[in-house]
């Protein structure tokens, strides 16, 4: 992969993260996967499992953190 390739993949998963805090609400979670737009998905609390690749984003009174799955591309 060429260095511009991985910057504009870089910049469009930014671009989704940011997108996702505009819209986040208090009891909103967000998926955002690499090659996808924003997809809203319910907080599993009992099996915390995340598919390799995806990315939860959680509201937190400071702003908002990521939780992703061990291995997966950060």
């Amino acid at each position: 992969m060429k260095e511009s390739e991985i910057k504009d993949q870089a910049k469009k998963i930014m671009d989704d993260f940011l997108t996702a805090l505009k819209g986040m609400k208090e009891e909103t979670h967000f998926v955002i996967r690499r090659e996808d737009s924003m997809r809203e998905k319910e907080q599993d609390e009992d099996t915390k499992e995340f598919r390799d690749g995806w990315f939860r984003i959680a509201p937190k009174k400071q702003g908002a953190y990521i939780l992703a799955e061990k291995g997966s591309f950060r």
